[in-house]
This record gives structure tokens, sequence and C-alpha cells, in this order.
């Protein structure tokens, strides 16, 4: 056989695999594994100056009682209990703490056995206003605070600006502070008492 100068030379020529044949000997890539599949879903982050959590309300039951709160918690009632001889107690009028009985008043007018009402050191008030010191509710014509009876140094006893007036020994007060004597006669709206001084040191005993 003879062989030509074009044949050996392409024998002599290096052979360049095609791209077919590269892509048939190389493996194909193999992907990542995908990671486990959770259903944990992290939470939203909480707003800028709002709490993360709002409580809800605790409902309260109509029939259930309901304790005492806690005092100096806002947004919540405190019970106070009322005491007698204290401001806005109407079960007792306000007397103040180491006030000394000195006098009484005396009345027939409403009860036939009688009512007495202590007469202590400074302003007794007598009405039928639940802060008078003399309170007579059973008196329609007494104004809710009529006339007052008070001792600095000696007793004096004055009108209110009361409707029905006040009087003493017959005589109606026109001043605030008029003089008051031991068993005087004193008549507010229509009720009449009879002052009556107690206190030993001032009846000179």
């Amino acid at each position: 056989m003879v062989l030509d100068q074009s044949m050996i030379a392409r024998a002599a020529r290096p052979r360049v695999p095609t791209i077919t044949e590269v892509t048939e000997s190389m493996p194909a890539p193999t992907p990542p594994p995908l990671p486990p599949r959770s259903d944990y879903r992290p939470a939203p982050p909480p707003s800028i100056g709002m709490p993360s959590t709002i409580p809800s309300p605790t409902p309260v039951s109509a029939s259930s009682p309901s304790a005492p709160a806690t005092p100096g918690r806002r947004g919540h009632t405190v019970y106070m209990p009322m005491t007698p001889g204290v401001a806005g107690n109407p079960q007792a009028a306000p007397v103040a703490p180491g006030r000394r009985v000195l006098a009484v008043l005396v009345s027939y007018s409403w009860k036939p056995e009688g009512q007495v009402y202590p007469i202590r050191e400074g302003r007794n008030l007598i009405g039928r206003g639940e802060e008078c010191d003399v309170r007579v509710p059973e008196d329609p014509a007494l104004s809710t605070t009529n006339s007052h009876i008070t001792f600095r140094q000696s007793f004096t006893v004055g009108d209110l600006v009361s409707m029905s007036g006040t009087d003493v020994d017959g005589v109606p007060i026109e001043e605030q502070f008029r003089p008051l004597k031991n068993l005087a006669k004193i008549r507010a709206g229509s009720t009449n008492f009879l002052f009556v001084i107690v206190d030993p040191a001032l009846l000179g005993i």
C-alpha cells in the first residue's frame, strides 16, 4: 500500500475530541442537598415604642364578688371604709379630736322624752345638714346650716342668714356673735332649745 503525503500528514496531526465526546465523558454536576423543611416562622420584630405583647383584659363575672383593689394602682377603684366622725360620713357629724364638751342643748320639740346635743369647744353648727354638730332633720323650717354656738374664752351665738331666723330669750339675733349665758332659751327654725353649761370650771364649781 502506498501512502501519499496527505495521509501521512493527517496521521501525524494530534486528534482533538469533539464537543459531543467531551460532554458524554464528563459526569453531570450533582446539585447541593436541600436543607430540612421546618414549620418554624420567626415572629416579626416589635414596633418601636410599643410593647411586644398586649395583655388581654381578664373578664369579670357579674356574680363574683369584687375584691378590693391594691392601693396606688391607676385605673382601679380603691375601697375606703367610712369611719364615724370624719368628713363625708353621713352617719356622724365631723368632730375634731380633743374638743371638750362644755355645754349641752336640750330640746323637747320633736321627742317627748327629750333630745340632748353636746356643745364643744370651737364652733358648733345647728341645722338639718349632715355637717352640723347639732343636727335636727325632723325640723322642716330649719336651714341646712341655720345657726352656730361658738366658744372662744366665752360662749356666743349667731344666725347664719337662715330663712326662719334665730331667737335668744325671745329676741331675734341681728349680729353674728351675741354673748350667750347659761340657761338661755334658743329658738332655731321650729325647734326650741335650753342651753345648759356643764363644765364645772366655767360654772366656778
